[in-house]
């Protein structure tokens, strides 16, 4: 049921989604359905951004576990491009299914609370690899929310414009970023 949720999710968004037809494309009933998601299809999304969320920050953490800052960084926007227009960008598109989520009337507080998270993932990373490369916070603040932000818009516009191009820009740019007062 998740891989089919994830996928619908991420295609057609939260709202466009409905129970029925994540059971019928799993093969599981109503009754099936509720006794794994009591609490409904609020519920089922929460699993599914908390499993794409566990799968991005296990990818990030053995991208920073043995690289420099700028050579992970470079790995992760590989990886992004690699999923830009690919059936395979759920990581990604997360980033889509959160804005739509975030938009509804009553927002959840667990997905609020996860797209937190989600958001700073990549820079608490980058900040942390800066400040023990002799950086002072501030700057390793600064320059982690310059690069987490040039690549969350660079993927959104790489979905609209079907084109990796702005993050082949941010990562050739780098060097250019991270150099500078420590």
């Amino acid at each position: 049921m998740l891989d089919v949720a994830t996928e619908l999710f991420h295609r057609l968004g939260y709202f466009q989604t409905g129970i029925a037809e994540i059971n019928r494309r799993a093969g599981v009933s109503k009754g099936v359905f509720y006794h794994y998601f009591p609490d409904g299809k609020l519920q089922l999304v929460r699993s599914v951004l908390q499993r794409d969320y566990d799968n991005a920050n296990n990818m990030m953490n053995e991208f920073f576990k043995d690289n420099d800052v700028e050579t992970a960084t470079k790995l992760f926007i590989d990886n992004l491009k690699n999923k830009v227009n690919t059936p395979d960008y759920s990581t990604v598109r997360m980033s889509v299914l959160f804005s739509e989520m975030m938009e509804a009337k009553d927002v959840d507080p667990e997905i609020v609370s996860l797209a937190k998270k989600t958001y700073s993932m990549l820079e608490d990373h980058i900040e942390e690899k800066l400040t023990a490369a002799g950086f002072d916070k501030n700057t390793a603040y600064r320059k982690a929310k310059l690069i987490n932000a040039m690549i969350e818009g660079s993927v959104t516009i790489g979905i609209i414009k079907e084109s990796t191009e702005y993050l082949e820009i941010v990562s050739d740019s780098l060097k250019d970023i991270l150099d500078g007062s420590k």
